[in-house]
């Protein structure tokens, strides 16, 4: 088989269990959905596992030339066991089976219906006495009646036989389901399992593993909708997409290979011109009503032909292909007319801007006016990919004499493209930014706008550097100095320090209080409150309350490193769980909702916090939800905290070979990208001490704890975890020394319950290693 099967963790468990089930059949599973959407891909892993699993396989898989074909399939199902069979049959069986099935000429009286029936019936009681057996039909809806009402005889009179039945159903307004075969078996014995369409991230998966390519976040998300996430119509708009060569901009149609729009064009070739022409105005709108289009009859005749659908005043296509083929099929000069058309109707400002824009050739300051409104006004309801959208539509119709608008909307552009996802697209508009700016400030807020991306997206050392060269060129601006400070008070510790970072922090906290920039000052006051924990200052809420107070005042700020996300990741590691939960709870909704990739930090959190209360179903699936969606918004220094997460998890479960793997990427990409290795490090540590390999255990968390040491602080964690390696391998004195060492570095952190319960097992540990078996049994005493 070709391709590993994505995103079908569920189905293919449903599989394994009916497999496993043989000795209990006669049993069904019946894998139902629309076309594309993935069935015959697990029928045919259904087949391959069970002749894996020494099951006899009786497979057809019927065509729609085939339904008035008799008893096509009940060849296809005997074709290897017939001569065995025929042989065994009583004679009158025999003779109907072997007629039927066109062995033999018919001679005198034709073989009836329940003749063949029962012939059939006997032969798979003959196949099934030598073991289990499947009969797997890929298609059932166009079984051809003949073979489906004789398989439904023979299903309702198995008895104890081991025959399973494995089957796909087409679910669509023109097929009709074989209601008959459906209720042959009782309830009790039949499973449905619906296919749903798959995810942005499976979808992502599934390119780059057919296709071996990467696309950015948002045309993934223009995939998705288009083909309603339906895998097989996304893969094939997706191979045309990556054989255009290029991705398509924000306004411009996607790619659609011949084969999909010859058959959508042949569906809408049954409507008239008029009906064409008002499915035209539904496909270019972004919420169609008959109001809008201003044609009832003519919508009503689509609706007739199942191309839409009415709810209410509403127009909803029947699947989101049959718009977007229909739109991509007029002339860009129709498209024109048809958008001025509509800009002059729509009453909405988005849609209205959009339309403006969509309208006209060039250049127009009043067009491009009108989408900067509506892209910050996507921003504020929290439509993210939207206003990117919106915003490099602005920029593009902006003409070059207007420098200051161009260059406020080339700036713009960028970080609602970097917020939804799309990294190059956003570095684009910055790079060309970059070479028009002059020294100075104006220089210097384009270098900081490319090192946030850059620290976050490629490399943390990167974005340092253009950090400090954009620190160097603000000149005598205050408000960009704060700005400046604040972004860089973390990642200058990786090369200064915890409490050189905590300085910038201060430094950022006044003057952005004294410009009055309540922004900058929020984030400057999480930030600082961070570092004040970091360097053992303990929780201070007072920071952290009024940062929170003005990011609700300003209607929220970074999901990743503002106020609240923050506030979460202190209270995570001071081991307050009920209160960090339901505030990195509402971050991931917040996040999820509005697309921003800077979600997948609270989503890292949110996972560690249910590791560690032990929800590992949530855990895990908020972890690899961290990774794929810091993988498709090319966030690269994000990816490693999901992995390592996973690894952590995994090793708790003891499936080591997935918890090494994982640790073992997160730990090069860690290193390799600039970040402190401490979590993988960690994970790894765990995995090694879980299996009493006291010296690797060691050995892979030494150096997170050294670097962390050289930033002058402890990472307690993994210093209670050496101390535990070192117990095992009969050094408890380099324990003690490492021990007393965290608890000096890290005195208010080692107060908390959590280490305090951690360090007593540790201690007990050391004393077990030597032989102060009193002491060893009271300190653990102490940790439970």
């Amino acid at each position: 088989m070709v391709g590993s099967i994505i995103a079908r963790q569920s189905e293919l468990a449903a599989l394994d269990d009916f497999l496993a089930s043989s000795d209990q059949w006669p049993r069904a599973l019946f894998f139902e959905g629309a076309a594309g959407i993935g069935k015959t891909r697990l029928w045919r892993e259904g087949l391959e596992r069970a002749q894996s699993h020494g099951v006899r396989v009786l497979a057809t898989r019927p065509g729609s030339a085939e339904v008035r074909l008799a008893f096509a399939g009940l060849a296809d199902l005997l074709r290897d066991d017939l001569d065995e069979v025929l042989v065994r049959l009583p004679a009158p069986q025999r003779r109907a089976l072997a007629v039927s099935l066109l062995v033999e000429d018919a001679e005198g009286v034709a073989p009836d219906d329940r003749a063949v029936a029962a012939a059939f019936l006997g032969a798979l009681r003959i196949v099934a006495a030598d073991g289990p057996v499947l009969v797997a039909v890929d298609d059932v809806q166009w079984l051809d009646a003949a073979s489906a009402r004789t398989l439904a005889f023979a299903l309702r009179r198995l008895d104890d036989e081991h025959v399973g039945v494995l089957a796909t159903i087409r679910i669509s307004s023109e097929e009709t389901e074989p209601a008959e075969l459906m209720s042959a078996l009782h309830h009790e014995r039949l499973s449905r399992v619906s296919l749903a369409p798959i995810s942005v991230g499976a979808l992502y998966e599934l390119v780059g593993e057919r296709l071996h390519a990467r696309l950015s976040r948002a045309t993934l998300l223009r995939l998705h909708d288009t083909s309603a996430g339906n895998p097989f119509y996304a893969l094939e708009l997706a191979r045309a997409l990556v054989e255009s060569g290029q991705e398509p901009g924000p306004t411009e149609p996607l790619p659609v290979p011949a084969g999909l729009r010859e058959l959508v064009v042949g569906r809408l070739s049954r409507l008239t011109p008029r009906a064409r022409e008002a499915l035209l105005f539904a496909a270019a709108l972004n919420q169609p009503t008959l109001e809008l289009v201003g044609d009832d009859s003519a919508v009503q005749e689509a609706v007739d032909e199942g191309v839409v659908e009415l709810e209410g005043e509403a127009i909803r296509f029947t699947h989101p292909l049959l718009a977007s083929i229909h739109y991509a099929s007029a002339s860009p000069k129709r498209r024109r007319d048809l958008h001025e058309r509509l800009a002059k109707v729509v009453r909405e400002p988005e849609e209205r801007a959009r339309h403006l824009g969509l309208a006209i050739e060039g250049t127009d300051e009043a067009v491009a006016e009108a989408l900067e409104a509506a892209a910050h006004r996507a921003h504020d309801r929290g439509a993210l990919v939207a206003a990117a959208e919106l915003m490099d539509d602005a920029q593009s119709r902006t003409p070059e004499s207007m420098t200051t608008e161009l260059r406020r909307r080339r700036l713009a552009t960028a970080e609602a493209h970097y917020a939804a996802g799309d990294r190059d697209r956003a570095l684009k508009p910055l790079d060309e930014e970059l070479e028009r700016s002059a020294s100075g400030p104006e220089r210097a807020e384009v270098l900081w706008r490319i090192g946030k991306i850059k620290f976050e997206g490629k490399d943390t050392r990167v974005g340092l550097e253009y950090f400090q060269h954009a620190l160097e060129e603000t000149g005598d601006d205050d408000r960009l100095r704060a700005c400046i400070l604040e972004s860089l008070s973390f990642p200058v510790v990786k090369q200064q320090g915890f409490r050189a970072g905590r300085d910038y922090a201060r430094e950022a906290v006044e003057l952005a209080d004294r410009v009055g920039d309540k922004a900058t000052l929020a984030r400057a006051l999480g930030q600082l409150g961070y570092l004040e924990w970091m360097c053992d200052e303990g929780v201070k809420t007072e920071l952290f309350e009024r940062a929170i107070a003005l990011e609700d005042e300003l209607g929220g700020l970074d999901l990743d490193y503002g106020p609240s996300g923050r506030y979460a990741r202190v209270l995570y590691d001071s081991g307050c769980y009920d209160t960090a939960r339901p505030l990195l709870e509402h971050l991931v909704e917040l996040g999820r909702e509005s697309g921003d990739a800077a979600v997948n930090m609270p989503l890292f959190l949110l996972a560690n916090i249910e590791l560690e209360i032990g929800d590992w179903t949530s855990a895990e699936e908020h972890a690899w939800e961290a990774y794929e969606i810091a993988v498709q918004t090319g966030r690269e220094a994000a990816e490693p905290r999901g992995l390592f997460t996973l690894a952590r998890l995994e090793g708790l479960r003891g499936d080591s070979e997935d918890a090494r793997k994982h640790g073992e990427q997160a730990l090069v990409m860690t290193e390799g990208r600039g970040w402190n290795s401490g979590g993988p490090r960690g994970a790894l540590c765990v995995l090694e001490l879980t299996y009493e390999n006291y010296p690797a255990a060691y050995e892979v968390v030494l150096p997170a704890i050294e670097t962390y040491r050289k930033l002058g602080v402890a990472i307690v964690g993994q210093i209670l975890d050496a101390c535990e390696a070192l117990a095992g391998m009969g050094r408890p004195a380099e324990g003690r020394e490492l021990l007393e060492e965290g608890f000096e570095r890290a005195a208010a952190m080692m107060q908390l319950p959590w280490p305090t319960a951690a360090a007593a097992r540790a201690c007990g540990l050391l004393a077990e290693a030597e032989d102060d078996l009193e002491r060893a049994e009271s300190e653990l005493e102490q940790a439970v």
